[in-house]
C-alpha cells in the first residue's frame, strides 16, 4: 500500500499505519486517521500520566483509510497516554490538554 501523507509517499508494509490528523496540543477533539490492509477490530485506550485507564473503546476498522475523532475536553489540562492496538501492533503517543 502506498501512502501520501504531507506530499511524502511511502510504503506500509504492515497491517496498520496511524497518522494524528489534528493538532497537539488540542483544547478538545483529536481525529485520528488509521489505514489497514484487512477488515479489524481495534482497541483505543487513554490513560492519564499515572497509568490509569480512563477510555477502553473498540474500533471497527474497514481495509483504507478510517476515522475517528476523540474528545479529550472532559479530562483536565495535562498530558494523558493514548493507544491504538490490533494485530499485535501497538501505537502508543501522548497528547497535552490545554484548557483556558
Amino acid at each position: 500500500m502506498l501512502i501520501e501523507y504531507i506530499g511524502i509517499s511511502f510504503s506500509v508494509r504492515s497491517k496498520i499505519f496511524w497518522i494524528v490528523a489534528s493538532t497537539n496540543p488540542t483544547t478538545g477533539p483529536v481525529n485520528f486517521k488509521f489505514y489497514l490492509n484487512t477488515p479489524e477490530n481495534l482497541r483505543f485506550n487513554v490513560y492519564d500520566m499515572a497509568g490509569k485507564e480512563l477510555e477502553n473503546i473498540v474500533v471497527e476498522g474497514n481495509p483504507g483509510e478510517n476515522k475517528i475523532s476523540y474528545d479529550f475536553s472532559k479530562y483536565s489540562s495535562g498530558f494523558y497516554i493514548y493507544r491504538f492496538e490490533g494485530s499485535g501492533k501497538r501505537d502508543v503517543k501522548a497528547v497535552k490538554i490545554i484548557k483556558r
